[in-house]
């Protein structure tokens, strides 16, 4: 996996891989989980 061109991984599972990804970019303030620009249904 590439983040802001630094490589991690490998990883056991792809859900391991998409929780330190998540975890990763939450630490830079890059993620936010209660996105308020979801597409209107």
């Amino acid at each position: 996996m590439l983040i802001d061109g630094k490589s991690y991984g490998p990883f056991s599972s792809r859900a391991d891989a998409i929780s330190f990804e998540k975890d990763e970019i939450y630490k830079q303030g890059k993620f936010f989980a209660d996105a308020t620009h979801e597409a209107a249904v």
